[in-house]
């Protein structure tokens, strides 16, 4: 299922400038990794967050936003969530 967003408009928003663009129904997101998931866990410090979700299959996915993202996204344990990943390399380590 492909997700289309339209920016209406980006705001400064906590104490770093910490940006959020806020999306409507409309644009097209370029990301295709998209994993389906719920939150499990969500651990937020004065800066930061930790976002903890269960994708398919009981795989456990994290996240690290900003607090602010939390109270602005809405999130909450056991919401029904996607991941976007977005990474330009992976590392592979062999012991």
């Amino acid at each position: 299922m492909a997700v289309r967003l339209s920016a209406t408009h980006a705001g400064t928003i906590g104490p770093l400038g910490t940006t959020i663009l806020r999306v409507r129904v409309g644009m097209q997101i370029s990301g295709r990794n998209k994993i389906p998931g719920k939150i499990t866990e969500i651990v937020v410090g004065d800066v930061m967050a930790k976002v903890v979700m269960e994708g398919p299959g009981g795989t456990e996915l994290v996240a690290v936003i900003t607090s602010d993202a939390v109270k602005e996204l809405g999130l909450s344990v056991g919401k029904e969530v996607q991941a976007l990943i977005k990474a330009t390399e992976i590392m592979v380590i062999a012991e």
